[in-house]
C-alpha cells in the first residue's frame, strides 16, 4: 500500500526530500552527461561478477571462510571488476575510500550501541530488569503471560540486542518460569523468537539496523514512522497466535 501511494505521488514517501538531495549530488557527480550507457567494458564486468559471486559462495560454504576472509574476498572481486570496467587504480582507491567513509559512521554506531549493553551486562542492570519482568508475569493466567513473555522479549531487545544474547541470558528464567505457569515450552520459544526479532529494527541500540540506515541515508525518525504501525500489527498477530498457542495447547 505504501509503495503503491509513493508510486502514484512521489511526494508521499516519507524520505521524499533525502532521495532528492541524494538525486542532486548523483547529478552533480555526472556533471553535464545527460544519458548514460553501458560501454563494452562495464558489461564484461558485469558479466564477471555473474561468475565470481558463485564462486565466493562456493569457497565460503566449502572452506568455511570468516568474516575476515570473506571481507577481503569481496574486496578482490570489487577491485577485479572496476578495473575490467575501465577504471584506474587512483579511481577504484577513490572510490574504496568513498565506500569506507559511509560504512564508518555505521561501524562507530554499532560499537556505541554494543557498549550500552556491556555496561547494563557489567553492571547486573539486566540481571535485575529479568528478575523483575519474570516476577511480574508471574502473577498473570498462562496464556496472558504468554502474551507478556513476547512483549517482554521485544522490549528487552533494546537492552540486548541480538536473538542469541537475548535467548541466553533470558531464556533460562523463562523456561524455569513457564514450567511453574503450566506454559508449553514450545509457546515460550516461539515468544522468545518472535518478540527478540520483531524490534530487531526498532531500537537503536541494534548496530547492524542503524549502520543499514546510515548506508541507506534513511532517517531514524522516519523509519519509525514506517516502521512502527507495521510493528504493532505484527505484534498483535503474534499475541493472538500465542494464545490460541497456549490455549489450545498447539505445540
Amino acid at each position: 500500500m505504501y509503495a503503491a501511494r509513493v508510486k502514484k505521488n512521489p511526494q508521499s514517501s516519507l524520505t521524499y526530500d533525502t532521495d532528492n538531495e541524494i538525486k542532486a549530488e548523483i547529478l552533480a557527480e555526472q556533471g553535464s552527461a545527460k544519458e548514460l550507457t553501458f560501454t563494452k567494458r562495464q558489461i564484461w564486468a558485469g558479466l564477471s561478477l555473474l561468475v565470481l559471486f558463485p564462486i565466493a559462495i562456493y569457497l565460503i560454504l566449502s572452506r568455511g571462510l570468516g568474516f575476515k576472509e570473506i571481507g577481503g574476498l569481496f574486496l578482490f572481486i570489487g577491485i577485479v571488476s572496476s578495473a575490467i570496467a575501465g577504471k584506474g587504480p587512483q579511481q577504484i582507491c577513490d572510490d574504496i575510500d568513498a565506500g569506507m567513509r559511509d560504512l564508518m559512521v555505521g561501524a562507530l554506531l554499532c560499537g556505541v550501541a554494543s557498549a550500552i549493553a556491556v555496561v547494563m551486562d557489567k553492571d547486573n542492570i539486566t540481571d535485575t530488569i529479568v528478575f523483575a519482568l519474570s516476577n511480574a508475569l508471574a502473577s498473570l493466567p498462562p496464556a496472558v503471560s504468554a502474551i507478556g513473555i513476547f512483549w517482554e522479549q521485544a522490549v528487552f531487545n533494546f537492552l540486548i540486542p541480538g536473538a542469541t544474547a537475548l535467548t541466553v541470558l533470558t531464556m533460562p528464567v523463562l523456561s524455569s518460569l513457564a514450567s511453574l505457569l503450566d506454559i508449553s515450552q514450545q509457546t515460550v520459544v516461539s515468544a522468545n523468537a518472535w518478540g527478540g526479532q520483531l524490534t530487531d529494527i526498532f531500537f537503536p541500540t541494534s548496530g547492524f539496523f542503524v549502520a543499514t540506515l546510515v548506508i541507506a541515508k534513511v532517517d531514524f525518525f522516519k523509519w519509525l514512522r514506517f516502521y512502527t504501525p507495521l510493528m504493532l500489527i505484527l505484534g498483535v498477530i503474534s499475541s493472538a497466535a500465542l494464545y490460541i498457542m497456549q490455549a489450545f495447547n498447539i505445540n
